[in-house]
């Protein structure tokens, strides 16, 4: 919802310690406003991010995938079993931290 400056302000001194969403719900429903269940948020393990700050940091991965991208960008991409083998290690790569990142944010991989 859009609001000026003078609603929020409003909603601001009105509102208490109930978030603004809560109070209007209170002020249009009043006591027949329904309770709603606190929404289940993951908690973040810190450890495992941490390892991937690590990861990230001890890789090249960015330098290497910018490289490849202007080789590419440029028409100097040389397609050799090297390049391909290189490619294929910074998609690992790329697998490895995204596995990470999911299982340090608690949520369920899409594929």
């Amino acid at each position: 919802m859009r609001l000026t400056d003078g609603e929020r302000d409003f909603l601001d001194q009105h509102s208490g310690s109930l978030s603004w969403s809560g109070y209007i719900r209170k002020r249009v429903f009043g006591e027949k406003a329904e309770k709603r269940r606190p929404v289940k948020r993951a908690v973040p393990d810190t450890a495992l991010l941490a390892q991937v700050l690590a990861e990230l940091g001890a890789s090249r991965l960015s330098a290497n995938i910018n490289q490849l991208a202007k080789h590419a960008n440029m028409g100097t991409l040389d397609v050799s079993p090297e390049t391909e083998r290189e490619i294929e290690s910074a998609c690992r790569e790329i697998h490895t931290l995204r596995m990470l990142l999911i299982a340090a944010l608690g949520v369920q991989p899409e594929d």
